[in-house]
């Protein structure tokens, strides 16, 4: 049985496997796309202590196409949203008692612990010995994650500041987990008390909404992270992460709006076909403002105070809209959905599971990439381009080796030895 449970052809095949239990199929190829975007983004940015032209980023920040790799990180406010939304789908029909509450957490809790283990555990004690040369250089990062590893096991890293995180994309790993502590008893009271929950959740998605605003125009705070031809000093760019960025409290529309959306799914109410029609355009409008709305404010040009703190504030929240829209027209199969069926391809599943680890080991590999020359690069666009994809490639091998040699053995061992106790289902 113990063979069985850590085989890896076994657990190859079930790893890569394109079956679906489920039909909401666009919402793993937007999460893929996402990812996708996100560290190729991540790559222009963690490149500039190893490059000779220096100036290189910043030059680039004046083209409007490099715009939207610049100003990024409302993806990361999409993927909490469509997470959310999926996770409401998958448990929704099933979650009757307080025992299906307590053995989803086990679930999730079994599904990600292991491996972010042994990511942070890897990062603190292995990580600088794995090369050397005149440009390996990450004593920051190490020292983070020697200091920190117990707060990013306990999922609590991101109440603390920046330098208290091991892995810069440690905060999403315990925002999604800290969300779907949430979650689990929202959808089990929203079944007693449906209007309730609902006045609540929308009440907490303008709260915070107001709470952004409210802190980026008193604390003259820039309304995201991106690079800007006037440089905006670092101790600037780590108050607005830590008041701002990493806290649950300020990113926690993404997640109240995936929560509202997945009730569409189930109402039987009809929506009315004109405001079916008219989507397309309100969601172009709207993904245009929020992926070229900083642009003139990236390249100099003076905006009023109001209008950041305005835009930091709505520009998560939109982006998180937009998303869910795409999924619920896909699902709808009506207009701007039929353009985008090529999101329910197969091949698109088994990379879908392993959005998070590739979120997190993203890092270290590019930083691997980088750092392991023997002199600084000349950056170009293409030479970054082909970097990102290797990034991409890399990354997404490695989760499936995790999931295949560490995680699944896990919960194999651990399931068999429980004899199916507490297993539901593994989601998505």
């Amino acid at each position: 049985v113990i063979a069985q449970c850590i085989s890896i052809s076994r657990n190859a095949t079930v790893a890569l496997s394109t079956k679906r239990s489920h039909k909401y199929h666009s919402i793993q190829g937007l999460q893929v796309i996402t990812i996708s975007i996100i560290v190729t983004a991540n790559c222009f940015i963690y490149i500039l202590p190893y490059i000779e032209n220096v100036l290189f980023s910043y030059e680039n920040v004046y083209s409007w196409q490099f715009h939207p790799l610049n100003n990024f990180t409302y993806h990361i406010d999409g993927l909490i949203a469509i997470d959310t939304l999926l996770t409401s789908l998958l448990v929704q029909r099933i979650l009757e008692t307080t025992d299906d509450i307590k053995k989803l957490y086990f679930n999730r809790l079994l599904q990600t612990l292991p491996v972010f283990a042994f990511i942070i555990l890897f990062m603190t004690f292995l990580y600088e010995r794995l090369s050397s040369g005149p440009i390996w250089m990450h004593d920051d990062l190490i020292a983070r994650c020697k200091n920190s590893w117990w707060k990013n096991l306990l999922f609590i890293n991101n109440f603390f500041s920046s330098h208290q995180t091991c892995l810069d994309g440690g905060y999403l790993y315990s925002l999604i987990i800290q969300f779907f502590l949430l979650l689990l008893p929202m959808l089990y009271i929203s079944k007693r008390y449906y209007t309730a929950v609902l006045a609540v959740a929308v009440s907490s998605l303008f709260a915070s909404i107001i709470y952004t605003f409210h802190e980026v125009l008193n604390t003259k705070l820039p309304p995201t992270l991106l690079l800007t031809t006037d440089m905006i000093p670092p101790k600037i760019y780590e108050t607005y992460i830590d008041l701002l960025y990493t806290k649950p409290w300020a990113r926690v529309p993404g997640f109240l709006i995936g929560f509202l959306f997945s009730f569409l799914f189930v109402s039987q109410k009809s929506i009315n076909n004109h405001l079916l029609l008219l989507a397309p355009i309100t969601l172009f409008i709207f993904g245009i403002f929020v992926i070229f709305g900083l642009y003139p404010y990236s390249i100099g040009n003076s905006i009023p105070q109001i209008y950041l703190a305005v835009y930091s504030a709505l520009h998560r929240p939109l982006w998180a809209f937009v998303i869910c829209s795409l999924v619920y027209l896909c699902y709808r199969n009506c207009n701007i959905g039929k353009l985008l069926h090529f999101l329910e391809w197969r091949i698109f599943s088994p990379f879908a599971k392993n959005i998070f680890v590739v979120f997190l080991i993203s890092e270290p590999i590019s930083l691997y990439l980088f750092s392991s020359l023997h002199r600084p690069l000349h950056a170009t666009i293409w030479s970054l381009l082909n970097i990102a994809i290797g990034t991409i490639i890399l990354s997404n091998f490695g989760a499936f080796l995790l999931d295949i040699l560490i995680a699944m053995p896990i919960q194999n061992i651990i399931f068999e030895l429980l004899k199916d106790e507490k297993r539901m289902f593994v989601l998505h």
